[in-house]
């Protein structure tokens, strides 16, 4: 890899072609690529061939809007690594505050019936959870 980045940084080829296994970085290195079976990245589709989903469409994806079709894929393999400890509590509160998620996240993939609290309310109480652990980190004086 060392040799790769000299090669970059002499101007050989670019990052991009190294990543995208341009011609231009294969005609150093005699790689054979060939083709990749399209079960491999099928976008907002799943079937029993699919090998792996792509949530492409922006305004459904799983993890921001509730109620896409394959959804239930998504969250199974969410619910798995959030009980193995792949992904916490604290990764789930900082990508809430940062709006990567959507604030009912937890509930998974069907939106709920029952009326929800403003997003204010919804809003307020991680805020509150940062603010409070980052003031018990600091001393006012």
């Amino acid at each position: 890899m060392e040799g790769i980045i000299n090669e970059i940084d002499a101007g050989l080829y670019s990052m991009s072609d190294f990543s995208c296994m341009s011609p231009r970085f294969l005609a150093h290195y005699t790689y054979k690529i060939g083709r990749l079976d399209p079960a491999w990245n099928v976008f907002d589709q799943w079937d029993n061939q699919t090998k792996l989903i792509h949530y492409t469409n922006l305004d459904t994806q799983p993890w921001k809007y509730p109620n896409h079709p394959y959804g239930e894929l998504w969250f199974s393999y969410f619910n798995e690594a959030l009980a193995e400890g792949y992904v916490t509590a604290k990764d789930i509160e900082l990508s809430m505050i940062r709006a990567y998620v959507r604030r009912d996240l937890l509930e998974g993939n069907f939106e709920r019936q029952a009326s929800s609290p403003s997003l204010v309310k919804q809003l307020a109480a991680p805020v509150k959870r940062v603010l409070k652990d980052v003031a018990s980190r600091i001393s006012i004086a």
